[in-house]
């Protein structure tokens, strides 16, 4: 059968974009297509959903640049016309999902109080992108002396040291890689250095025990009770070879 207005039974069909691809609102996605058998008088190509024209190509591979996609369900076509605008050939549906963006989950940590002459610790923080993507961290001073020093800024823990006696808010921000950032607060108070003598902590270690053997390529958990009879614990750290491990605000360590 041959059709009177594609007598070469010209064909165009989706070139990279894969059926039910899925993507998140805001971002932009490429069309493009592949002519077989092109007709006389084949001019360019159009992409449209529901009637809507997304954007028009004339030049191989036919691309076009959707840019600013709203969530939503969409049917695009490809279609082919000739120089007086007449259709050539129609595509296959293609069927793409955009969702809406999911802001980054973050965490800054607990508020701590401390007193001097104890100057420096650890806030713990944490972050994870619901989409499954990746996450960047970055925290910043947004109230307090800024003569203190800020370490590891851009890890999930925050080392604090050189701290003098007032009240701090620090800020964690996470990034997720489609460019979406949520920040969280947490408030370190540092008291004045009390006239009353400090009882230092006392801490045991629990796990692994003395002489323990370890092969290579095992883990061990290590963990550890610790105690205070004037005050609380903020912090454990964990050591090896003074290289932190891990540091553990909530019992049990």
């Amino acid at each position: 059968v041959i059709d009177i207005d594609n007598p070469n039974n010209m064909r165009i069909d989706w070139a990279s974009t894969a059926n039910d691809t899925t993507i998140y609102e805001n971002n932009s996605l490429t069309l493009s297509s592949v002519i077989s058998n092109a007709s006389e008088g084949f001019e360019y190509v159009k992409y449209e959903y529901r009637g809507i024209t997304i954007g028009e190509s004339s030049i191989t591979p036919f691309e076009v640049e959707w840019t600013g996609i709203n969530t939503g369900e969409y049917s695009v076509v490809a279609k082919a016309f000739s120089d007086t605008d007449s259709l050539l050939a129609t595509s296959s549906i293609l069927n793409i999902n955009v969702f809406p963006r999911v802001a980054p989950i973050v965490d800054a940590g607990q508020d701590q109080t401390l007193t001097l002459p104890l100057d420096s610790t650890i806030f713990i923080g944490s972050g994870s992108d619901p989409d499954g993507g990746s996450v960047t961290f970055k925290w910043s001073l947004l109230n307090g002396s800024d003569q203190i020093e800020l370490e590891s800024t851009d890890t999930k823990n925050l080392q604090v040291r050189g701290l003098l006696s007032g009240e701090y808010t620090f800020n964690l921000a996470i990034t997720d890689d489609e460019g979406s950032i949520s920040n969280d607060q947490v408030n370190l108070l540092v008291n004045e250095e009390s006239t009353i003598e400090n009882i230092e902590p006392e801490i045991t270690l629990l796990a692994p025990v003395a002489d323990f053997v370890l092969q290579e390529g095992e883990s061990v958990t290590i963990s550890a009770e610790a105690f205070d009879t004037d005050g609380s614990i903020t912090s454990v750290n964990f050591f090896a070879n003074d290289q932190l491990l891990k540091a553990d605000n909530i019992p049990p360590y």
